[in-house]
């Protein structure tokens, strides 16, 4: 998969070649940067940004507000993006999205990461108070 990202005169192109054997992880991450890089000079980013990729790739469910948002704070969360960033998938993500406290969260994706947790695991691992119990 190739990424190029341009930006000019408050416009943004996104040119991704993406085949579906591809981790959307990285596509993901991508699209949260721009948003987040991007906030102070667009107003309600998340409408624009939905609406901009839903236009332009057509996945509406993938493209929403909603998940607009939740890659933004993906990339607030995981600003710098290595390889144990792959070794989860997108529904363990959304689960550790769940969580607004960084430090839990942090915890979360280690055992998910030690324990090779599956997104229903991680879900009753987090459900559980685990944290809180330490």
């Amino acid at each position: 998969m190739i990424i190029v990202l341009i930006f000019a005169n408050n416009k943004i192109e996104v040119k991704i070649i993406y085949t579906m054997n591809n981790n959307p992880l990285i596509l993901f991450w991508n699209i949260g940067k721009i948003v987040f890089e991007q906030q102070n000079r667009v107003d309600n980013p998340n409408k624009k940004y939905s609406a901009y990729f839903q236009y332009k790739y057509g996945l509406t469910e993938c493209f929403s507000r909603e998940n607009i948002h939740l890659m933004k704070k993906l990339y607030l969360f995981f600003p710098i993006f290595t390889d144990n960033f792959l070794a989860l998938d997108w529904e363990h993500y959304l689960e550790l999205l769940r969580i607004n406290d960084k430090n839990k969260l942090m915890f979360y994706y280690r055992v998910a990461l030690f324990c090779k947790c599956t997104t229903l695991e991680l879900h009753h691992l987090i459900n559980s108070f685990s944290y809180e119990r330490i």
